[in-house]
């Protein structure tokens, strides 16, 4: 509310408003204070929970959909997973209980995000650009330092096992998309963890045979040297991508099925709901036509808002 431009100091007002409209009873109202403290801390903290939910977590779908207002276009995203029950966790420290709490698939809520488009590549970024702040605030905080934990984009993908959409054409695109992103990531680290493992010296002979073989690709070492600081960077830099990528390709080939089969499980599952509605509309349509081929009178019609006029 905040962030489309409402007071805060109305905020507590608006958010009773709404309730009313819902049908919801909320007793009390934020102060313009807590509504302050609630956008600089909860947020952060929300964010942190995230992160340690996802790290977690054996597996996770995702979901979102996205609507317009004024030309702009919004996109909401919820996850899926397994976390606990937060109320059992109070209970149980209060307790001094060293029992676990219970894990219980809970669908939950984690951005609402004003895009630049409704393409499936922009959807995609906005998940890239969701996670990455997580990982940023989450790696930053006291909190990883104490517990000596690491998020990274790579635990969402790894995490990853489908995703809930329409059958809009950019949703299913949109899948394609993190299909390809989450197999592009799992290459990448199973090569960090080949190169990692290699000798020093089989590392040293790998990149030297690399290393001949981009400055054949531009040309010899004169052209190479011709080139700026940045472009050589650049080039460097896709080089080591290239390697990195090679080697991931053969560790994921050295893997059995079963391995290979868990790395990628990504399950894509569509609304029925225009199904549904297609074949409902098209057996009304086949009955309609039988009506008047059997020369019986048919129903009488409804009174429903589009048939008042006629029917008065």
């Amino acid at each position: 509310m905040v962030s489309a431009g409402c007071s805060r100091a109305k905020v507590g007002k608006l958010i009773k408003l709404v309730g009313h409209s819902l049908g919801i009873k909320i007793e009390g109202a934020m102060s313009q204070r807590t509504v302050s403290r609630t956008v600089l801390e909860a947020g952060i903290a929300a964010k942190l929970q995230a992160a340690v939910e996802i790290r977690n977590t054996e597996g996770l779908t995702i979901s979102q959909d996205s609507t317009s207002h004024r030309k702009q276009n919004f996109e909401s995203h919820h996850v899926c997973m397994k976390v606990p029950d937060y109320a059992e966790v109070k209970r149980l420290n209060e307790a001094g209980s060293s029992t676990k709490p219970i894990l219980k698939p809970t669908n939950c809520f984690f951005s609402l995000d004003a895009t630049l488009d409704h393409s499936s590549q922009g959807s995609v970024n906005a998940w890239k650009d969701g996670m990455g702040g997580v990982a940023s605030i989450f790696n930053n905080s006291p909190l990883a330092k104490r517990l000596q934990w690491k998020f990274s984009v790579r635990d969402f993908l790894a995490a990853l096992k489908g995703m809930k959409g329409d059958h809009a054409n950019n949703e299913k695109a949109m899948a394609k998309v993190i299909t390809g992103w989450k197999k592009e990531e799992c290459i990448q680290e199973l090569g960090e963890k080949n190169m990692q493992g290699k000798a020093s010296a089989n590392v040293i002979l790998c990149l030297a045979a690399w290393n001949e073989k981009k400055l054949e690709e531009v040309g010899g070492i004169e052209a190479w040297n011709q080139l700026s600081p940045t472009e050589q960077a650049k080039k460097d830099s896709e080089i080591m991508r290239r390697i990195i990528t090679e080697l991931g390709e053969e560790e994921y080939d050295s893997l059995c099925p079963e391995e290979r089969k868990e790395l990628d499980l990504f399950i894509w599952s569509g609304c029925c709901m225009h199904k549904d509605l297609n074949s409902f509309k098209g057996s009304n349509t086949k009955m309609m036509a039988e009506w008047e081929k059997l020369g019986v009178e048919p129903p009488c019609l409804l009174a429903n808002k589009a048939n008042a006029s006629i029917l008065h």
